[in-house]
């Protein structure tokens, strides 16, 4: 046989080496896009949020994701970025309203004991497994949970004597927030006939990650609280139950006039279908809080503790 002539075999020389050149470029591109793609792992999935590799988890309470040391909810980590910029010299505009829900619907995770049962961007918001919940206290009363709403009066009466029950109020609010890290959520309603709400990102109705930023927009709004007006306890209690906290401190100075009903007392209790433990704290002018015995009672219906406090043994915080 007769061989092919020397041109011939270099005219098809160069579309080999096309060929070759163009099979390498596409297993080159097959292997970067298998690395590049989310992978499964024991039905987690690998994903970047907020410029971190995290991993997401499937888990009985919900979808949570795990970054490199410590598994933190998904809604914390979207949440880390501010939504607007901390400006320390303009004052933060509290708001007066909550979303419109039912009183004493039933709660999202009635029996997860605190699993985050919150309201965040309007959703019930999961945590991730194990513990971690935050142990705080006021005026002695100890709790523990991942959220808290801190129910406070702030009315005309909280002014005497010399300012001194509602600055010593808010010192053991800054306190107890001081004790929250990150994970845990909180919101702050100080009340005299109607309730003022703790507003960091504009949007009515949240509670509020603990973290540095929020922490600090909380000091500035409990700076900016005066003693003012009547006393109405039931409106601002059922604010906070619609947020389905795992505990609420409640502190009033109110006198007996004032008093939650037997049938306000029944519709807390039979409203609070999500467990929140409230506690009641009384700030009187007496040696014993006999006279006060509904916001006993209160605690008592919804699992809490109650303490009597002495406003002559107050001192300037």
């Amino acid at each position: 046989m007769q061989s092919e002539p020397a041109e011939t075999m270099r005219q098809r020389l160069p579309a080999w080496g096309v060929s070759v050149v163009f099979h390498a470029a596409l297993i080159v591109m097959l292997g970067l896009t298998l690395k590049l793609a989310p992978k499964s792992i024991s039905g987690d999935e690998v994903r970047e949020i907020a410029g971190e590799v995290v991993l997401k988890h499937q888990s009985p309470e919900g979808e949570y994701f795990e970054g490199r040391e410590t598994g933190t909810p998904l809604d914390a980590v979207e949440s880390a970025s501010p939504l607007a910029t901390l400006n320390d010299q303009a004052p933060l505009q509290p708001s007066l309203e909550l979303p419109n829900r039912a009183f004493g619907a039933a709660a999202s995770d009635s029996s997860g004991g605190g699993m985050g049962r919150g309201l965040t961007d309007g959703v019930s918001q999961p945590r991730g497994p194990g513990g971690g919940g935050a142990k705080t206290s006021v005026f002695g009363i100890d709790s523990e949970g991942f959220s808290f709403v801190y129910v406070f009066d702030r009315s005309a009466s909280m002014a005497s004597p010399a300012n001194l029950p509602l600055n010593a109020a808010k010192a053991e609010l800054r306190a107890s927030l001081n004790r929250l890290e990150d994970i845990h959520q909180f919101q702050i309603i100080f009340y005299n006939d109607r309730p003022t709400v703790f507003n960091p990102t504009g949007v009515a109705g949240r509670l509020s990650f603990a973290n540095e930023r929020n922490k600090s927009m909380a000091g500035r709004f409990i700076d900016g609280i005066t003693a003012d007006g009547a006393t109405n306890h039931f409106d601002a209690l059922r604010m906070a139950l619609r947020l389905e906290p795992d505990v609420i401190y409640f502190l009033t100075d109110a006198e007996k006039e004032d008093a939650l009903s037997d049938g306000q007392l029944a519709q807390i209790r039979n409203s609070n279908r999500s467990a929140t433990t409230i506690h009641c704290i009384k700030f009187g002018h007496h040696d014993t809080p006999s006279q006060y015995e509904y916001l006993a009672k209160l605690a008592e219906q919804n699992g809490g503790q109650f303490t009597y406090v002495n406003v002559r043994t107050l001192r300037e915080p």
